[in-house]
């Protein structure tokens, strides 16, 4: 997948690379997404004859994305500037959609749907289908849309926000209404409030665990690894610790935080193990967080904050 990036650096458009390594459209972008600053310009860099060249883009059959990928541009940033151009519907949901509706995710969407739900994840009940919601910080983008890339043509299109309370940006994006949520949510929630569910042992594997720990955990002080876990109660917190047990045979211990919450704490020896677990399935993006040796010269000098400013 490598070569995707240098032919899209040389030019090439998503369409000729996807046909090139026959791979689809979707693949080419998401990838792309993780590698470089994908969107390097805004609505507002568009002269008037390039936003008139939108329009007249779209009216000749060219998709929002593929426009989105002519101009550098995020594709609500397109959708919204041809509302304003007048266009009255700019994309719908279509037999696609209700299709994508009833295709059951294969085992490894599952993991990735355990491991969200473990970490930043949740799972809204709006209307008849559930759906599930990422919130990532901006700092975090090539993560953000990592994570998309998993689970790609159940996304929506995703939009920036700025969060009320921590005056930073955060990225939002929610999956299609989906069937097979409705299993996860049933699993995550009881009156609306998330805990840890008894029967994850089938889903938690490598890449499971690393989705979970990619959110939710760091490497304190570049020494040993904590898991934030603070938006469960302590109950679910034993239950965690002894998925872990049982799953990897990695001992943590619990640590209650001066606010009253728990985090789950690990010492050296398991922290290597640990980010030798999950190091197979860390994007680069990320891998600041690993410690693959005891050796303390060998591991990164990159710290991350105590618990980065997502929303859970």
């Amino acid at each position: 997948m490598k070569n995707v990036v240098k032919e899209y650096e040389i030019g090439n458009s998503i369409s000729e690379i996807a046909e090139k390594f026959s791979i689809s459209e979707n693949e080419v972008r998401s990838y792309l997404k993780t590698q470089i600053n994908w969107y390097s310009k805004s609505v507002s860099d568009l002269s008037v004859e390039d936003q008139h060249n939108v329009l007249s883009m779209y009216n000749n059959k060219f998709s929002v994305l593929e426009i989105s990928d002519f101009y550098q541009i995020p594709a609500p940033s397109i959708i919204k500037l041809l509302t304003g151009l007048g266009v009255e519907r700019v994309y719908h949901k279509g037999r696609k959609f209700e299709l994508l509706k009833q295709i059951p995710f294969n085992k490894k969407q599952q993991e990735f749907i355990v491991g969200t739900m473990l970490g930043d994840g949740c799972i809204r009940c709006s209307g008849k289908l559930p759906r599930l919601c990422l919130v990532h910080s901006k700092k975090h983008e090539q993560y953000f849309h990592w994570k998309i890339s998993q689970l790609d043509k159940f996304f929506n299109l995703w939009r920036e926000q700025v969060h009320p309370r921590k005056n930073s940006t955060l990225l939002y994006t929610e999956t299609l209404q989906h069937s097979g949520l409705k299993k996860f949510y049933d699993m995550f929630y009881v009156n609306g409030i998330k805990l840890v569910p008894k029967n994850l042992d089938m889903y938690m594997t490598p890449y499971c665990l690393a989705v979970w720990f990619l959110d939710d955990g760091t490497l304190n002080s570049g020494t040993n690894h904590r898991i934030h876990t603070n938006c469960f109660k302590y109950e679910d917190q034993l239950e965690l610790q002894s998925l872990l047990k049982r799953c990897f045979d990695l001992n943590c211990k619990i640590i209650q935080r001066a606010d009253g919450q728990y985090i789950l704490s690990f010492k050296r020896k398991e922290t290597v193990k640990l980010s030798n677990i999950i190091d197979p399935y860390v994007v680069n993006c990320m891998r600041y967080k690993l410690r693959l040796t005891l050796d303390r010269s060998s591991t990164t000098t990159c710290q991350t904050p105590e618990k980065d400013d997502d929303i859970v």
